[in-house]
């Protein structure tokens, strides 16, 4: 890396973190009767922006994680704010008064929209964690989930990674991005924004590794290159430090993804399927659950063993062709 390259990153993490406490500094510096009387204000006027910001301000200076929370968490948890406002309106919900079984209407209305359980349960936390920011506010106001049950993880039953077939039928596509975005799910198991902060000096060609520096949990992994991933890769042009190999945005990469899944005729499954394919294909191959949570950098192992039941459910639909 140059000088220059060095200084442009040292300039990109300065400013990157200058924006990380925004937030903070607007309701932080708040007295204890301002910071309550701007939350019940948000809360009364279902204020949308008003609400990601109080949430990620909590989060950034009361969290765990504080600023270390991941992009793709605080996109998340903006867009649940946004969802909270839109069903809290359609059902005739309070947010300042949210009653007994509020919980419970938000998490059926989810339902009822199509949500999966593990989404459901994202916006949960996330609405969890405002009312507990409207605590910290000095609003003496019920966490709603107190007296309804959450949804622990949806059935691993549904979640489908992309086929053998499929995988093959997008590697068709003449479009190098493409190409290293479907091999950096299917073969690395990279989450979509691992791809989206991943940048060409994170790639050693001569290791035959790459290095996702911005994981969940803003946790680091060293990642193996198949030949060819590693051949997917070098078709890239090189980038100089701070400029993304791929889509920085996470939109842009799943729309062109979608488009691409038109294009070929392949049933859009979504970017994390990718990454179930990389998964499931792995302890298919090696039965070792350990060796797969490491290649996807799961915290718990208890994670990865959604992917014993996708192989035993791909075993018994293997019986049942056979038997037909």
């Amino acid at each position: 890396m140059t000088p220059s390259d060095r200084a442009a990153s040292t300039t990109a993490i300065v400013l990157y973190r200058q924006d990380a406490l925004a937030e903070v500094r607007t309701w932080g510096t708040l007295t204890p009767e301002a910071r309550r009387r701007a939350c019940l204000r948000a809360l009364r006027d279902r204020d949308v922006a008003a609400l990601q910001d109080l949430l990620i301000a909590y989060l950034k200076l009361k969290g765990a994680k504080g600023t270390r929370i991941s992009p793709q968490t605080e996109r998340s948890y903006r867009s649940s704010m946004k969802i909270l406002v839109q069903v809290s309106e359609r059902q005739g919900l309070s947010l300042v008064q949210p009653g007994d079984e509020f919980g419970a209407l938000f998490m059926r209305a989810l339902e009822a929209e199509g949500q999966r359980s593990a989404t459901v349960r994202v916006r949960v936390v996330a609405v969890k964690h405002l009312y507990r920011a409207a605590r910290w506010c000095g609003l003496e106001i019920p966490c709603p989930w107190d007296t309804a049950r959450v949804p622990y993880l949806e059935d691993a039953a549904i979640r489908h990674p992309y086929p053998e077939a499929d995988v093959r039928r997008l590697l068709d596509v003449p479009d190098p991005r493409v190409r290293a975005v479907v091999l950096l799910g299917a073969h690395a198991g990279l989450r979509a924004a691992e791809m989206c902060a991943l940048e060409y000096q994170d790639v050693d060609f001569v290791q035959a590794q790459l290095v996702v520096r911005h994981g969940k949990g803003n946790k680091s992994r060293i990642v193996p290159l198949t030949d060819e991933l590693a051949t997917a890769l070098r078709a890239l042009p090189v980038k100089p430090a701070g400029e993304a190999l791929l889509w920085r945005s996470y939109h842009k990469l799943r729309e062109r993804m979608q488009e691409v899944c038109t294009l070929m005729q392949v049933e859009w499954r979504g970017l994390h399927a990718l990454r179930h394919t990389a998964g499931t294909e792995l302890y298919r191959a090696t039965g070792d659950l350990y060796v797969t949570a490491q290649l996807l950098g799961h915290k718990d192992i208890k994670t990865t063993q959604v992917y014993v039941h996708m192989s035993q459910q791909h075993l018994r639909d293997a019986l049942r062709k056979r038997a037909g």
